[in-house]
């Protein structure tokens, strides 16, 4: 870590006890954008020591020894003084440490990159205090010290320096900042800088390996959140045996690239509890509108040991039932065994790609699981030697193209436009009737010099494919099918493109049916989150998974199948007004003949069906 000067206490426990009820209760500043502060509800807090174990009982219990506490990103200290409130009812004596003394370990220790902050957590905590020790001066304490410390760039700090120069802590609990990682480079976080510099490699931050999974290697660079760098850190303060409970966004189960972290706490560490909220926690914390914060919200409780064999995680999900934080807690509390699941250890490790599963109920858990068994991966599409093998074609799965908002044009090219200026329709999901009869409105030059690759891009050679399926990224999870020329911008639309048009027919029945919508919203629909239905090649590539076809039967089942996709879609072209309820009617027949494909049995069926009317 760099000089004192530079990672140095904070103006500690000073100014008057006047701001201790707003400093409590209430954000006394607006947070600042691109912090990433999303303040502590302090009823929450409560909930999380509970969790961990750091309560007056317990510490009693421990005597006094394998108390110390930290948080890495404490802003206005709402960990700190719940935490110094358990010390001092548990009767151990605390106080300030004195600037300028020699390091040793904290019983309390806090670090923020806000100064504001800081001085809110030094008031509150000195308020606590003043009533115990009348007479102490600071750093006299006989258990041990409260230090709070000012950061340019707490992980950049510490990956610099270590964390022994801090000490490390029995207890590390938090609610570290949620900052993308595009925002991070953009605001010039020094982490991110040293990454730019090669100083740091994303490969081993405190010993993670933020990249990949071993054999599992990203083709591409994956981009961490915020967060992500401070779970690694978290641990890197622990001592062996110590606890660790982080409030994190519900998307360290669902986002691929964050396969890396689930590998590392199922394979490192004993996972206690995964507790997660469908409901937001984060109610005007830190903001002037009052209005629930767009992140969802996911406890994580482990102690720093190697996971005992036969272990249990126990998993709580509560589902969101439009009740205050304060009620959902209560519910949660009262009912614990109604929401609680226990799934081995061993399964997370088996399973990084994806924990949404712990969300789940047994019947739709079993559903997946046979929906697992009875398919083959996507690759054998997306690998072109796979198709051209098996299918005597191939299908390019592919991210869209970089265009030029200035130079789309409003109006039907002319038909005798020479080479040089002709024009190809923009795919708008507007201009299609339903899934197939597509009425451009707006066109774009077909040039290479006008359109261009971005780097995940399979070539201009995909335009030239007769049959594409193309989708929105956004939450819509719906497919189109067309067989006219048409020119996909990366900022909204990604693309299939295939010349084989019966295969590419059952992969548009494929992707648009019940089971795919229903277990593809299990994995990644966050219902507090702003973002994370996106519906991205690189998904569809690893979770969807078409029926495995080997026998006659299934070959006949999937010769049905793109038949009716056919039928579906000729209705469409015969006209502007076709029969609506004839097309859906003859999508619930190929639901039908999928659930045969995948050989699930009734309950399986009647799980999939119930979850695919709700998504209408």
């Amino acid at each position: 870590m760099p000089a004192r000067a530079t990672h140095r206490p904070a103006v500690l426990l000073t100014g008057g006890a006047g701001f201790l009820g707003r400093a409590l209760r209430r954000e006394p500043f607006v947070t600042e954008p691109g912090l990433g502060q999303h303040f502590t509800d302090p009823r929450v807090v409560d909930f999380m020591l509970r969790e961990v174990g750091y309560t007056a009982a317990a510490l009693r219990a421990r005597g006094g020894r394998d108390v110390s506490l930290c948080d890495p990103s404490c802003g206005a200290g709402a960990f700190l003084v719940a935490a110094l409130r358990e010390v001092l009812a548990a009767g151990e004596d605390c106080a300030p440490a004195p600037s300028g003394a020699d390091r040793a370990p904290d019983t309390l220790c806090g670090v923020d990159v806000d100064e504001r902050a800081l001085r809110l957590a030094a008031t509150s905590l000195r308020a606590l205090l003043r009533p115990a020790h009348p007479r102490r001066s600071p750093g006299r304490g006989r258990a041990g010290r409260v230090s709070l410390y000012l950061t340019e760039d707490a992980v950049a700090d510490f990956l610099e320096g270590g964390v022994e120069r801090l000490g490390r802590f029995d207890f590390v609990v938090g609610n570290p900042p949620y900052v993308g990682y595009n925002e991070c480079v953009r605001r010039g976080l020094k982490t991110f800088r040293l990454l730019r510099a090669r100083r740091v490699a994303l490969a081993d931050v405190f010993g993670w390996n933020l990249h990949s999974v071993p054999g599992r290697p990203k083709r591409y660079p994956p981009k961490p959140n915020l967060y992500a760098f401070f779970m690694a850190l978290g641990f890197a303060l622990l001592e062996e045996g110590g606890r660790f409970c982080y409030l994190v966004p519900r998307t360290l189960l669902t986002e691929p690239d964050y396969d890396v972290i689930r590998h590392q706490l199922a394979h490192a560490y004993t996972i206690d509890k995964l507790i997660s909220f469908a409901g937001p926690l984060f109610v005007g914390r830190g903001s002037s509108s009052g209005r629930p914060l767009a992140t969802s919200s996911l406890i994580v409780v482990c102690t720093r040991a190697p996971c005992p064999g036969g272990h249990r995680v126990e998993c709580l999900h509560l589902p969101d039932a439009g009740l205050d934080v304060g009620a959902a807690l209560a519910r949660l509390r009262l009912q614990r065994a109604r929401y609680r699941r226990r799934i081995p250890q061993r399964t997370l490790q088996e399973h990084p790609e994806s924990w949404s599963f712990v969300t789940w109920s047994p019947a739709l858990r079993s559903a997946y699981a046979r929906y697992l068994a009875a398919s083959e991966p996507m690759s054998v599409y997306s690998e072109h030697a796979a198709a051209e093998a098996r299918f005597g074609a191939r299908f390019t799965f592919d991210v869209g193209y970089i265009l030029d908002p200035a130079r789309v044009v409003r109006r039907a090219p002319a038909r005798d436009a020479p080479a040089g200026r002709r024009l190809i329709p923009l795919a708008d999901f507007k201009d299609f009737t339903n899934y197939a009869r597509f009425r451009p409105r707006s066109f774009y030059p077909w040039s290479e010099r006008a359109i261009a690759l971005p780097k995940a891009s399979q070539g201009y050679a995909v335009l030239e494919r007769r049959y594409k399926i193309l989708w929105e990224k956004s939450r819509r999870l719906k497919f189109y099918f067309t067989d006219r020329d048409i020119l996909p911008s990366m900022s909204h639309c990604q693309l299939i493109a295939s010349d084989h048009r019966e295969e590419l027919l059952f992969l548009f029945a494929l992707l648009n049916a019940a089971v795919t919508r229903v277990f593809y919203r299990a994995l990644f629909e966050l219902e507090a989150e702003q973002h994370g239905m996106f519906v991205a090649v690189r998904r569809l590539k690893e979770f969807v998974r078409p029926p495995r076809v080997a026998t006659p039967a299934q070959r006949t089942l999937k010769a049905r199948i793109i038949r009716l996709a056919e039928r579906a879609l000729a209705l469409e072209w015969a006209g502007p007004s076709f029969d609506r309820v004839r097309q859906d009617a003859l999508f619930r027949r190929i639901d039908e003949l999928f659930f045969d494909l995948y050989g699930f049995s009734g309950r399986q069926r009647a799980v999939i069906a119930r979850g695919a009317v709700a998504l209408r």
